[in-house]
């Protein structure tokens, strides 16, 4: 269940590991309505192994204040333990993300002018969104994992130890198709839109929902994937002898860390 912080908006300096929108009640039960999650949560900035983490807080020559972020070390699945990374595109105020099992809007960003990878007091803070405030058409199904599209070359995600990038969502009448890179051992680029299957490592995995970036709205896009694999189908071959479709069980791997993922190289913009 949530952490019982008093909503901050902010954490304080040194990261805390346990997150407020980690939720282990069973979500995949159609009928299971998941707890309300801590209102107001955040990022920090510093050197950190796991949890929510703020590579830094920018301000352009406008005044636009933007930040880099990422999850680590998540836990995702039913039983959560299969681990998982997350790392997000350019983020500004107002900006809609999916932050494991809920939706939130980017509501401050705070820039303390000092460089990155110090301990320092740079932040985000982050409002979560209910169903009923989001956007028209916009849903989300907690428990997935949730990739953001990758944008000016930043975002994506990784599980199993391979890479996932959401390079390109197209919307469409039949519903949003996306281009997903998967990096591992080898790599394959398809295209995927909700109900279909995709491989990452040696398990499948179904994808719940495709959300196309929306500058309106300011919803970063994303691709929902349901992080438990799907189960081993048994059927015959044409000699009648049983073959294995699927994977029983995926890969839960140990813990992640930046180094894990290929899509996270983190930078300071010019």
């Amino acid at each position: 269940m949530p952490c019982n912080h008093p909503s901050p908006i902010r954490f304080p300096a040194v990261l805390i590991a346990c997150t407020a929108v980690l939720v282990r009640a069973d979500l995949h039960a159609a009928e299971a309505v998941p707890p309300e999650p801590e209102k107001k949560v955040g990022f920090v900035s510093g050197p950190a192994a796991r949890g929510p983490w703020l590579e830094g807080a920018y301000t352009a020559k406008d005044g636009t204040r933007y930040a880099h972020g990422a999850l680590l070390d998540g836990r995702i699945g039913r039983d959560r333990t299969i681990a998982a990374i997350v790392t997000y595109p350019d983020l500004y105020v107002d900006d809609i993300v999916p932050v494991w099992d809920y939706l939130y809007r980017v509501t401050e960003i705070v820039d303390s002018g000092e460089p990155k990878g110090v301990l320092g007091r740079d932040s985000v803070g982050l409002e979560w969104v209910e169903n009923r405030k989001l956007p028209r058409g916009i849903t989300f199904q907690p428990g997935s994992f949730a990739v953001p599209l990758t944008y000016n070359g930043e975002g994506g995600g990784a599980m199993y130890n391979n890479a996932v990038d959401v390079l390109k969502i197209e919307p469409s009448k039949a519903g949003a198709v996306a281009e997903i890179t998967v990096v591992g051992n080898s790599k394959s680029t398809v295209r995927v839109r909700a109900g279909d299957v995709l491989t990452i490592g040696k398990a499948r995995h179904k994808i719940r929902n495709v959300v196309p970036r929306d500058k309106k709205t300011h919803v970063i896009g994303w691709v929902e994937i349901d992080p438990d694999p799907l189960k081993e189908e048994k059927t015959l071959d044409k000699g009648g002898k049983k073959s294995s479709r699927g994977e029983k069980r995926g890969e839960k791997g140990t813990s992640l860390t930046r180094r894990d993922s290929r899509r996270i190289v983190f930078r300071r913009p010019a």
